[in-house]
């Protein structure tokens, strides 16, 4: 007999097969569910009635204290209702490190439906309280009426943004919906290409001067020889003008 998709539940399963072997002495029997036959037909999760106050720490932001009182319907039978207890609430304050913690769990026996395990043992529905209650990120994006109104304000922004692309509107807009704009950028990136390729190849005077070496070191002389030169009219004037003035 095989399992029940991690249900880990005391299924009633053995009890049809067993019941189907009476009709067939001898003969090997074999039942199978699929997955949505094996959730409607197995043991479900306990209902739980949850209570939860948290205390936070206003300077620091941080979780100081944590109380919640769980009530689990258990059913007709005792079942996993003990381990599902325990593990729910272990599980009730999450991965939060709370120096003050008081949970109590109780699970009751009831005229409803036998309650399993049925995958999670409990986190779950104390993950749902954790989110109600708004910790973490998810509960607060839930529960924060603040980030709400941020979000729905960044909203507007990015449909306003859009709108005024798709209607050709700025710079950005033209680029998108302007053709003739597009195709005059395209052939200005188109000639930007050609004087990089040319410069590249050494084609022209900067084309040269990047190029040549021979070139560079000439200009490069002369530049210098041109600073000595006047480096040293500054220093003897007179040496290189000669000035006369005649009075009549």
């Amino acid at each position: 007999m095989g399992g029940g998709f991690g249900g880990r539940d005391h299924t009633p399963f053995v009890l049809y097969l067993a019941l189907a072997a009476m009709f067939f002495p001898g003969h090997p029997v074999r039942l199978a569910h699929d997955r949505y036959q094996q959730f409607q037909g197995g043991i479900k999760r306990h209902a739980f009635t949850m209570k939860s106050q948290i205390g936070i720490d206003r300077a620091s932001g941080k979780i100081r204290a944590f109380a919640a009182d769980h009530v689990l319907d258990g059913g007709g039978l005792a079942n996993y209702s003990a381990s599902v207890a325990t593990v729910s609430a272990t599980g009730a304050i999450g991965i939060y490190d709370i120096p003050k913690v008081d949970v109590t769990t109780v699970a009751l026996h009831s005229r409803g439906v036998t309650a399993g395990s049925m995958r999670g043992y409990g986190n779950l529905q104390t993950m749902t309280a954790r989110i109600n209650s708004g910790q973490g990120a998810l509960g607060k994006f839930l529960n924060d009426e603040a980030m709400g109104r941020s979000l729905s304000t960044a909203t507007g922004n990015v449909e306003q943004i859009t709108g005024r692309l798709t209607r050709g509107e700025g710079t950005a807009g033209k680029l998108l919906t302007d053709q003739q704009l597009y195709d005059r950028l395209n052939s200005m990136a188109n000639r930007v290409d050609q004087l990089v390729a040319g410069l590249d190849a050494g084609r022209g005077t900067a084309g040269q001067l990047l190029q040549d070496r021979q070139l560079y070191e000439n200009m490069n002389g002369a530049v210098l020889e041109m600073k000595s030169l006047l480096a040293e009219i500054k220093k003897d004037p007179k040496k290189y003008l000669r000035v006369n003035v005649s009075i009549f």
